[in-house]
């Protein structure tokens, strides 16, 4: 799923975030993530920046305003879908599509770097 809306999925119900129920619930299964005790009491914000201490292999990440947002909602356990919805009341947002596909490749290099962990169980 690159981010869109297929033709044959059912009427959209809210206008902020253009994904029918299958594409959000496939979405947030892609995104899941569990985010280790450690890594939740080592993120630390300056102003609207962050960066998050890795003390198990000692690296030090630095994140941008909308990398900040988006980790700052996956540490209150909130679904990307829920993510994306209140990014449209923070962010102005074009192109729905470009940004599923920025936050799922955040997401992805968090994972790669240790940051998070995929969640495999839900």
């Amino acid at each position: 799923m690159a981010g869109g809306q297929a033709k044959s999925c059912p009427p959209v119900k809210d206008p902020c975030l253009p994904l029918c129920e299958k594409h959000k619930r496939e979405l947030n299964k892609l995104t899941c993530c569990t985010i280790a005790d450690y890594i939740r009491g080592n993120f630390m914000e300056k102003g609207d920046e962050s960066i998050i201490f890795n003390q198990k292999n000692g690296g030090v990440y630095s994140l941008n305003s909308t990398g900040t947002f988006v980790f700052k909602e996956m540490l209150a356990g909130r679904t990307f879908s829920e993510i994306l919805n209140k990014s449209g009341n923070v962010f102005a947002i074009d192109d729905i599509a470009e940004v599923i596909m920025d936050y799922r490749l955040f997401i992805e290099g968090l994972k790669k770097s240790s940051l998070i962990k995929a969640d495999e169980a839900k």
